[in-house]
């Protein structure tokens, strides 16, 4: 980076105005970005239902935009004879979305048809939509927009008139079209690796199904010899977590408690934790080589769900819905537990009424596993490879999801300005 932009950015973070900068309501501006415009300037309240309500329903998603209405995960009631009254949106246009307070101006690519709670905005002035999706994205601007409605809370929606006085920076077209490029090239490469994410889980659960299953045909090179087959008790052993009471809940010096909810997608996530102050035993401490099962929650789908400890994590227990297996073959087992096969028999264990993951049922659960070590520890290591895969491009994504954050502040507002 150039030593006059370093300069340039120092200078705004210590809430100085640089040289070749104004400040404005919208924060420091370039004075060749000037006269200020007024976000009423550049978009207009359109509300056009002149349509035979034939056209697609369409729904605001913070994750994903504006979509279908059917892709929608929950079910949304609408009377199909009320859509002559819904507005009409056209692709590139924006909308205020019902959770517009917590930065819900969303683009749409789509054509179609929206509520007419919604507010449709269309632009008055030329620019560059790309530029204008990731600007009302931005922390500062989604700040001023939640400072100019003053005591809004959930389930209220910012209407135009407190979207129209705000002011808006306005580079000039060309500037605004290299801008969206790059944040767009960001984008792109993010969408690759989640697409590489998700190729490389389709091919682990495809040698899944297959190397852990004799009968599949399917074996590593050089390996021939003989499979068994047992129960998960003739391998190992498992504990129920510990049962504590609120008065033992701390702050975070206690010991961490893994739930249900530490286990996303065969890996540990450390977003929603407990702490607890009280003596655990030692065979409740989180050892390297255990598989931390959920085993009991008030989701079907959760029970069976594992992860398995493959560093030493000395302050941590898990909880009482939670058990824990040990055994000498978990690297092996654990991608067993990972299988539809596994799943399918946990879920004939539920009851009418209770549905947990017993000891018992646990114990008694078969599995095919190798009489040849070497074959068990290569199938393990390759299925283990792949997870590092993942884990990897998970690491890549965060680090461009970080450097598109940090190059839309820079370049929305002109601190770092581009050769159009």
């Amino acid at each position: 980076m150039r030593e006059d932009v370093k300069e340039r950015i120092r200078l705004a973070c210590s809430n100085k105005v640089p040289r070749g900068f104004q400040r404005t309501n919208a924060g420091l501006m370039p004075t060749d970005w000037l006269p200020m415009r007024t976000a009423g300037e550049i978009f207009t309240n359109h509300s056009n239902k002149r349509h035979d309500g034939t056209s697609t329903v369409l729904s605001a998603t913070q994750d994903k935009g504006i979509v279908p209405r059917s892709e929608v995960d929950i079910d949304i009631k609408y009377d199909e004879e009320n859509l002559t009254g819904y507005k009409k949106v056209d692709s590139g246009d924006f909308i205020i979305s019902l959770r517009s307070f917590q930065g819900g101006i969303e683009y749409s690519a789509l054509e179609g048809l929206v509520s007419p709670a919604y507010t449709v905005l269309k632009n008055t002035m030329p620019i560059a939509d790309d530029y204008y999706k990731n600007y009302f994205k931005t922390v500062d601007f989604i700040s001023r927009l939640n400072s100019a409605t003053y005591g809004i809370r959930d389930g209220k929606q910012i209407g135009y008139e407190d979207f129209r006085a705000l002011v808006l920076h306005y580079p000039p077209l060309k500037e605004q079209q290299k801008i969206a490029e790059i944040l767009n090239h960001c984008d792109k490469v993010i969408e690759l690796k989640q697409r590489l994410i998700e190729e490389e889980r389709c091919r682990k659960n495809w040698m899944m199904r297959k190397l852990l299953d004799p009968d599949s045909g399917v074996r590593l090179s050089g390996f021939s010899g003989k499979w068994i087959q047992k129960k998960l008790g003739q391998l190992g052993e498992s504990t129920i977590g510990l049962t504590y009471d609120l008065k033992d809940v701390c702050d975070v010096h206690g010991k961490l408690v893994l739930r249900s909810s530490n286990i996303k997608d065969g890996k540990f996530v450390f977003d929603d934790n407990v702490y607890v102050s009280c003596g655990i035993p030692e065979e409740l401490n989180v050892k390297k080589g255990d598989i931390i099962i959920c085993a009991r929650n008030g989701s079907q789908k959760l029970i069976g769900k594992s992860a398995y400890v493959n560093q030493d994590m000395p302050n941590c227990t898990f909880g009482a819905f939670m058990t824990v297996y040990r055994s000498n073959e978990t690297e092996f087992i654990y991608h067993f537990l990972q299988t539809n096969s596994f799943l399918k028999q946990v879920s004939k264990s539920f009851g009418a009424r209770i549905n947990q993951l017993t000891t018992k049922t646990l114990l008694s659960i078969k599995m095919y596993i190798p009489v040849d070590k070497d074959e068990k520890a290569a199938i393990a290591k390759l299925l283990f490879d792949s997870d590092r895969k993942v884990d990897l491009l998970e690491q890549e994504i965060t680090q461009w999801q970080l450097k598109k954050k940090a190059l839309s502040q820079l370049l929305l507002t002109g601190l770092v300005r581009v050769t159009a």
